[in-house]
C-alpha cells in the first residue's frame, strides 16, 4: 500500500540512514518497509521529507481523499510546503479512518500511550497505535475473567501482561516514556517480576524456523499461547550464543519481546529485509497489518 521501496531506490539511502535522518528507530523503518502495522502521522511525514517526496507520492492510493486536487494544491502553495494541510484534513475526516488503516496508517494524529500499573507496584509505559489502543480497551471492557493474559504490540515489541497481576491501565495522549531502542534492547527480552526490584533484560538469539536450519520459534509460541489465554509453559527455552538456557516464567508479571526476536532476518542487512515476506502483525501479536 505504500511506495517506500520504490521511492528509496531513487536515493542512496539504506534503512539505517533513513532511520537516522528521520530520528526514529530502525525497527520502525523496517516495519514501514514491510508494510506492517500502523505508522503514525509524524513519522510518515518525516520519512517523506527524508526521501524528498510528498505524502501522496508515498500513498498514491489516497489522493482521491483530498478535497483539493493534489496538483492544483501544489501549484498554489509556497515552495517547501509538502501539502501538510491537505494531509491533516484527510486524517481528521472520520469517514477516512478505514482506508487509512488499510494503508497501514494510524488514523489518529494524536499519540497514544498506555501507563500500566501492577499490583506489586511495578510500572511500565508504552506508546501504541490508536488502533491497538481501541482493541485493548475493548478487550478490557468485555473481559469476564481475571485469568489469562493481555497481549498487545507497542514500541516495536509484543507485550504480555498477566491479568491477575494487573492493577490498572491508563490510556493517555501525553506521557513521558523511554522509546524503544534497537541498539539497547533489540536482542533482549525484558522480564518484570514482583520478586525483583528492577526489570531483567536477557539477551536472546532470534527465533528461526527449524526447517531453515534454526532452533525453532519458542518466543513466537509463547506469544501465541498467551494470546489464546492458554496456560503458558512453566519454562521457556531461550537460545543464547552457543548455549541453551531455560527460564521459569510463571512468576513474571510482564514479558516484553522485541519484534526482531520473532521475525527471522529482521535485523539482518537490508537485502534480507527487502526479500522477506510481508509480516502479518497478528503472527507476532499485534493489532493487525496493512
Amino acid at each position: 500500500m505504500n511506495e517506500f521501496r520504490r521511492l528509496k531506490l531513487g536515493t542512496n539511502f539504506d534503512n539505517a540512514m533513513i532511520a537516522s535522518l528521520a530520528r526514529v528507530d530502525i525497527a520502525v523503518v523496517n516495519l514501514f518497509e514491510l508494510q506492517t502495522g500502523y505508522v503514525d502521522y509524524n513519522t510518515v511525514m518525516t520519512i517523506c521529507s527524508v526521501l524528498d517526496c510528498s505524502f501522496f507520492d508515498m500513498f498514491p492510493g489516497l489522493q482521491h481523499l483530498s478535497l483539493v486536487p493534489v496538483a492544483e494544491a501544489s501549484d498554489d502553495q509556497d515552495e517547501g510546503d509538502d501539502l501538510d494541510d491537505l494531509v491533516i484534513e484527510i486524517f481528521e475526516e472520520p469517514a477516512n479512518r478505514p482506508l487509512l488503516i488499510q494503508h497501514g496508517l494510524d488514523p489518529d494524529i494524536r499519540p497514544w500511550f498506555a501507563h500500566v500499573h501492577m499490583k506489586s507496584g511495578n510500572d511500565r509505559r508504552y506508546r501504541l497505535s490508536s488502533v491497538e489502543c481501541e482493541r485493548l480497551q475493548g478487550e478490557l471492557t468485555s473481559a469476564d475473567t481475571n485469568d489469562g493474559y493481555l497481549v498487545f504490540f507497542a514500541d516495536c515489541q509484543s507485550v504480555i501482561i498477566k491479568r491477575s497481576s494487573l492493577s490498572n491501565i491508563r490510556f493517555t495522549n501525553s506521557l513521558s516514556y523511554a522509546p524503544f531502542s534497537t541498539d539497547e534492547r533489540g536482542l533482549a527480552m525484558t522480564l518484570i517480576s514482583s520478586s525483583f526490584a528492577r526489570p531483567i533484560e536477557t539477551g536472546v538469539v532470534p527465533d528461526r524456523p527449524v526447517e531453515d536450519g534454526g532452533h525453532g520459534q519458542p518466543l513466537l509460541a509463547l506469544i501465541s499461547r498467551a494470546r489464546e489465554n492458554a496456560p503458558l509453559q512453566p519454562f521457556i527455552r531461550l537460545p543464547e550464543d552457543g548455549d541453551i538456557r531455560f527460564t521459569n516464567i510463571e512468576e513474571f508479571e510482564v514479558i516484553e519481546i522485541p519484534i526482531g526476536l520473532t521475525v527471522a532476518g529482521f535485523y539482518d542487512d537490508e537485502e534480507v529485509v527487502e526479500d522477506s515476506e510481508e509480516i502479518d502483525l497478528k503472527t507476532v501479536e499485534a493489532a493487525g497489518s496493512a
